[in-house]
């Protein structure tokens, strides 16, 4: 990236080129559009997460390597590199100073919510358009690597600072390595398994928990159906499969001749 002078429409393609190229040049870590995030909830302008959370992801490096972080506010990193001089609230933000307008990184478009470098929140506005100051746009974790922002205490606006909500002490305590308490029955929330397709080896979207709009609870799974007489459950019939092409096959209904008899296969009628 060198090469490229900081905050130029080469510049800007060259990374959302290296993003879009899934290697070690670099990765598009977060959809926004279509992932979940680990906590949901309310920071506190409201939900905002759509799809489902796909866990810790990990990515190939180099020991010594240096990178940083870019945030396409309002679009996508495919659109970028297709109009990298598109400009307004549409342009990329970065971790490092330079590559921001104005150099607004040294007014806090990143901010580290510990101190320890590895837990950050990003602004997704503009500083030398305005902002609110919230960061709560999209908060997320490094390990394995370690970074340097201005602190969250020096850059949040005291008012918009969402870390004294219930949910906002959860993820300072997952950061931290807290345990994490549901806040209603007080138990620890337990990690789920990064559940992984065996063939591309990457994690499978997990189902999200439907809930009632009413009152915010999980919604049961169907109920069990029972057998009236015997008030068992009916088990479901089993699927049987092709030996050659191991797909399921219908099953063909019973045909029966209606001179024979069921049991016995002789014919009821006079010879």
């Amino acid at each position: 990236m060198e090469k490229f002078v900081p905050g130029s429409a080469e510049f800007l393609k060259e990374a959302a080129g290296r993003a879009l190229s899934n290697s070690e040049k670099g990765h598009i870590v977060i959809d926004d559009l279509s992932e979940g995030a680990r906590f949901s909830g309310n920071l506190p302008e409201g939900n905002f997460n759509e799809g489902s959370h796909l866990g810790v992801k990990t990515f190939a490096m180099t020991p010594g390597d240096e990178f940083g972080f870019m945030l396409v506010p309002n679009d996508t990193v495919k659109f970028l590199y297709d109009y990298p001089g598109f400009g307004g609230d549409k342009r990329p933000l970065f971790s490092m100073v330079t590559a921001n307008p104005n150099e607004a990184f040294h007014l806090g478009q990143l901010a580290d919510l510990t101190g320890e470098g590895n837990t950050f929140a990003m602004e997704d506005m503009r500083f030398d358009l305005g902002t609110d100051k919230d960061y709560n746009d999209i908060i997320f974790q490094v390990r394995g690597a370690k970074g340097k922002a201005a602190l969250m205490d020096d850059v949040v606006n005291p008012n918009k600072d969402w870390r004294k909500t219930d949910l906002g002490k959860q993820v300072l305590d997952y950061a931290t390595g807290k345990v994490v308490k549901d806040p209603v029955t007080d138990k620890p929330i337990a990690e789920p398994p990064v559940v992984k397709d065996p063939v591309t080896d990457k994690p499978i979207a997990q189902p999200q928990v439907v809930k009632d709009p009413v009152t915010d609870k999980p919604i049961s799974e169907p109920p069990v159906v029972k057998d009236p007489v015997t008030d068992k459950p009916i088990a479901e019939p089993p699927v049987v499969k092709d030996p050659v092409t191991d797909k399921p096959i219908s099953e063909p209904p019973v045909v029966k001749d209606p001179v024979f008899r069921a049991a016995g296969g002789e014919r009821s009628g006079n010879r």
